[in-house]
């Protein structure tokens, strides 16, 4: 990519490497601060996007903006403010409520979305629902509790055409996760268990880690797998270079995760722990995120204590200070559950 781009590799590679968690040296690099760093590492990248997009008009595309990291969002400023003139267009999503820094701008526009009309509500039902579940009493329903909100209505309208003996006076959820709370009670079994068991994972689900902690034959989960698939709960999304599946929907993986027992939660994290030590030669950022956050929902609280400090150093030597204090606080959380002696009390004072 950087040949086509007209950058010389030897000189970037280094600065791009550590952010794809690449276990290649970066000797060249040891000597600078981590502010240079930062700010050379942007200098690349932006010079990727620009040149691409002199090449042909290039779409970037940020989906949940809201959720971004802190770094990201300082080098998408940065690259907005290259973008005046620019055929470069950044297209990113956001809850109300979330203020991109660079709304300021003269070329940033801002569009709500309002929610959908009632036609475009009955729409969404109706593809949703097989004609014979087509209540026309029940869909009027369906169209004013969920208020124009289209995950509601799909949700709603899955819960319909799932259920029997539905009739008009049937009564609807009150809010969204009471939906998929019902819509994931009433899977069989063996599916819920899965659902469950991926959940704890994360809202990404590498099948790698849920065959390790799910322990089913391959045939097994595969199949298990395209169950949640066709019922919408799980999709495919990588398939190289580990395949992977994503939740629908953040509200999907939230009551999922919520439904689980905590004692289960707390067993199925500490043993994500074990399985990631084993699989994870390469401790990159991403892995390191992983066995932290796991560690300390499976009160493996000397390993998240470990993990997180290792974490916040290495956001730390990025100039990402606002992420390194975020790792610096957990590791103190998990300080707060081992003993109170002397070596424990060094590890408070390095950590302060």
């Amino acid at each position: 990519l950087l040949q086509e781009v007209g950058l010389v590799p030897e000189d970037s590679v280094p600065y791009l490497l550590p952010l794809l968690g690449g276990s290649a040296t970066t000797e060249p690099l040891a000597h600078l601060e981590p502010a240079v760093l930062k700010e050379r590492t942007f200098a690349v990248l932006q010079q990727v996007h620009l040149r691409t997009s002199q090449q042909q008009p290039l779409l970037l595309v940020v989906d949940n903006l809201h959720w971004i990291d802190p770094t990201s969002e300082a080098y998408l400023a940065s690259l907005v403010d290259q973008l005046a003139g620019v055929p470069l267009l950044l297209l990113t999503t956001a809850r109300p409520g979330y203020r991109p820094r660079w709304l300021d701008k003269s070329y940033a526009t801002q569009l709500t979305l309002p929610p959908l009309t009632r036609a475009e509500s009955a729409a969404v039902v109706g593809a949703v629902l097989p004609p014979a579940r087509y209540d026309a009493a029940l869909v009027p329903r369906i169209l004013t509790r969920a208020a124009g909100n289209p995950l509601f209505l799909e949700e709603l309208a899955h819960a319909v055409r799932e259920r029997e003996g539905l009739v008009s006076d049937t009564p609807i959820p009150e809010t969204i996760q009471a939906v998929l709370a019902a819509r994931i009670d009433r899977l069989p079994p063996e599916a819920k268990h899965l659902l469950y068991t991926a959940a704890v994972i994360g809202p990404e689900v590498p099948v790698s880690l849920l065959a390790a902690i799910a322990e089913l034959p391959q045939d097994v989960l595969q199949r298990r797998l395209g169950y949640l698939q066709a019922a919408e709960f799980l999709s495919a999304t990588r398939l190289v270079p580990v395949p992977a599946y994503t939740f629908k929907h953040v509200l999907t993986h939230e009551v999922a995760y919520g439904s689980l027992m905590q004692e289960r939660r707390r067993t199925l994290h500490g043993r994500l722990v074990d399985v990631l030590e084993m699989l994870s030669e390469d401790r990159g950022a991403d892995q390191l995120d992983r066995l932290a956050y796991h560690a300390l929902h499976g009160e493996r609280w000397d390993k998240a204590l470990a993990y997180y400090r290792q974490a916040g150093a290495r956001a730390f030597g990025q100039s990402a200070y606002r992420e390194a204090v975020e790792y610096f606080e957990q590791a103190r959380t998990a300080l707060a559950h081992l003993p109170s002696d002397r070596p424990t009390m060094e590890q408070a004072i390095d950590l302060y």
